[in-house]
């Protein structure tokens, strides 16, 4: 498997590599650190094919527009989403309702025109010791989201949402995030430095989308349903796609 212990083998070439904005250097054994320096040498960044921002409702300076009434537009807050699921009840504290019409009067501009496209949302916090950072779905248009999640909006027409959200929900880019990350906050800047391949096939691309709808699919109807299998395929499918070799999969994998 490599050498995991000992020195590593860092020059500013590398740092910059890894992360070209912030410079951060992660905490790695030197086998990780090759495997994951190979990774980006063949990879742009989401923030090359689009942006992660923060939901556009503040739970605090947009308060007044908050309302307890189901007649109101639901607004999405870090807590209700999950790994390829919106939940029907939260995982902590209480489902709020956006007075939309008032919230767009008044605030208006870029943030609030989001809420018209389809977008990869995520939370925006999540335990640093958890097995899962990026926990990531869909959200149609015409929904909101409070200040609490993020999300990602492409700006490549030629790539799918849906085989971003199964990449970024792979056990390869959480591997890596958790790398980076050294609290339970999942800073935008983070999620834009992650890894995506510079070539990406047409096939390579519908081979992860078929079965990212199918686990929509399955968690839409029943937000419990097992997707284990469905999402291993999507690990391979991903290993695959970054040219991993069996060795360097089982870096990933604490074998």
């Amino acid at each position: 498997m490599g050498n995991t212990t000992g020195l590593r083998h860092l020059n500013h070439k590398i740092i910059k590599l890894l992360d070209r904005d912030t410079l951060s250097i992660p905490l790695l054994a030197q086998s990780e650190l090759d495997l994951i320096a190979k990774i980006y040498k063949n990879s742009r960044r989401i923030g090359d094919i689009g942006h992660c921002y923060t939901g556009e409702v503040d739970l605090t300076l947009s308060k007044r527009f908050l309302s307890d009434n189901k007649n109101d537009t639901i607004l999405l807050k870090g807590a209700i989403l999950g790994k390829y699921v919106i939940r029907d009840k939260m995982s902590q504290g209480d489902i709020k309702y956006l007075k939309e019409k008032e919230f767009l009067k008044k605030m208006g501009g870029k943030a609030a025109e989001s809420f018209k496209k389809e977008r990869i949302a995520l939370q925006g916090i999540t335990g640093v010791n958890e097995y899962t950072r990026l926990k990531m779905t869909l959200v149609p248009k015409d929904l909101f989201l409070a200040n609490s999640a993020n999300y990602i909006i492409l700006n490549e027409s030629s790539i799918d949402n849906k085989f971003v959200l199964g990449v970024l929900n792979s056990s390869l880019l959480n591997y890596i995030f958790k790398k980076f990350s050294t609290n339970s906050n999942v800073n935008g800047y983070e999620v834009d430095n992650l890894p995506i391949p510079n070539s990406i096939s047409t096939e390579e691309q519908s081979n992860i989308v078929d079965i990212v709808i199918r686990i929509l699919s399955l968690k839409k109807k029943n937000p419990t349903a097992d997707t284990d299998k469905l999402e291993r395929e999507i690990d391979l499918l991903v290993y695959k796609l970054y040219g991993l070799t069996d060795e360097e999969v089982n870096i990933v994998e604490g074998k």
